[in-house]
């Protein structure tokens, strides 16, 4: 642990004042892929509060943006359908979280697991 915190430190943010900003470049490489962004959705429980459908909404965006998405094990739509509406696109799966939902996760084409607690 103090060799991580060690190595973190060693990091440092430096301005860089005056530089040429007419073409910016925020991709990243995640996971074997091009991503325009270096963010992720992270999952968003009990949408179905906001609007019935909310996680399909929220899968049909992200696919949009191009940006990873982390399933929600409180999703009120099954993952397939949010996997369906992402086209095929990267998302992500909480093993641990999934429970008996670890077979569908494997069905739904989700390409990253995501460990969390």
């Amino acid at each position: 642990m103090e060799a991580s915190r060690a190595a973190f430190e060693r990091w440092r943010i430096a301005p860089r004042v005056l530089r040429d900003v007419e073409e910016r470049d925020l991709s990243i490489q995640l996971f074997g892929q091009r991503l325009p962004l270096p963010s992720l959705l992270a999952p968003i429980g009990v949408l179905e509060m906001v609007q019935r459908e909310a996680d399909l909404a929220v899968a049909r965006a992200v696919a949009a943006m191009r940006m990873p998405y982390t399933f929600s094990n409180q999703a009120s739509v099954p993952m397939e359908h949010c996997a369906a509406a992402m086209g095929g696109d990267l998302s992500l799966g909480q093993p641990n979280r999934l429970g008996p939902r670890r077979n569908q996760a494997r069905c739904s084409d989700i390409s990253t697991v995501v460990l969390a607690d």
